[in-house]
């Protein structure tokens, strides 16, 4: 009955403004009482979506230079909310919901539904027409990319250093250019990220086991090296002289550098 309780509630708070909007800004801040909030994304072009946890309060905002946004209730109780796009472009959406909420979400890129309990997360997804260039890109290529792991850091900047103690508890790094901020993510909970001080991200895996690690970096980002310790791995222009490595350019703009450490570590000239 909770869950009937919150869709009457938000439904109350949003039937007179649900309207499309052709500015390129649109917001909504809706009342929520529930533990589970279903998104659904609907859109014919790239976008993003920011997940972010504070207050008490549901508050969406959209923007899109070339596309109609509208935010539809859901009709019943579990059924999700769907924030539309139409007309192409790039839309980016930043959802802010309550702490303590689980959040379900599909992109249109998603064959299935992912849930978060717990904290900030990010989503990217590309066109129709993007991503038939990139299915047909990664036929040709043996690093095609694997589903993410949950982001643990985000920050709208990216720091001059990340520095990674070490290597020995990496099954696998990866280190991608794309999208707009930094996002850090690990497939062990032993796998910590902090920020050690101005410009300077740490990342611990001593604990971290047999981890795979991921670092998304902004497409146009230069000037972040990442170290082991004191060693370069990838420098400022993004380039890296150690191995073994695979590197893939995608025609979508994305560039990734895929290591895989053997015994604990990568061989690297001076």
């Amino acid at each position: 009955m909770k869950h009937a309780g919150a869709i009457l509630l938000l439904s109350a708070a949003t039937a007179a403004p649900l309207t499309a909007q052709h500015s390129d800004a649109f917001r909504r801040t809706l009342r929520y009482a529930g533990d589970d909030i279903v998104l659904e994304v609907v859109g014919d072009g790239p976008g993003t979506l920011r997940l972010v946890r504070a207050g008490s309060f549901l508050d969406i905002a959209g923007h899109a230079p070339r596309a109609l946004l509208n935010v539809a209730a859901p009709p019943a109780p579990g059924a999700p909310i769907r924030l539309i796009s139409a007309g192409g472009g790039e839309t980016t959406w930043i959802v802010t919901v309550p702490v303590d909420v689980r959040v379900q979400v599909r992109t249109p890129d998603a064959a299935h539904v992912q849930s978060v309990a717990a904290g900030d997360r990010i989503w990217t997804w590309r066109g129709p027409d993007e991503r038939g260039r990139l299915r047909r890109t990664r036929r040709h290529h043996v690093a095609a990319r694997s589903p993410d792991p949950a982001f643990t850091y985000i920050d709208a900047a990216a720091p001059e250093t990340i520095r990674i103690d070490d290597l020995s508890g990496l099954r696998r790094l990866v280190v991608r250019y794309e999208g707009t901020s930094l996002g850090i993510a690990g497939s062990s909970p032993g796998l910590t990220v902090h920020r050690a001080g101005p410009g300077r991200v740490e990342i611990a895996t001593a604990r971290a086991g047999e981890a795979d690690l991921l670092i998304v970096l902004p497409a146009a980002a230069s000037g972040t090296r990442v170290l082991s310790g004191d060693r370069i791995l990838v420098d400022i222009d993004g380039t890296t002289t150690c191995s073994p490595v695979t590197v893939l350019s995608l025609d979508t703009g994305t560039r990734v550098l895929s290591f895989t450490p053997v015994n604990g570590a990568l061989q690297c000239r001076e």
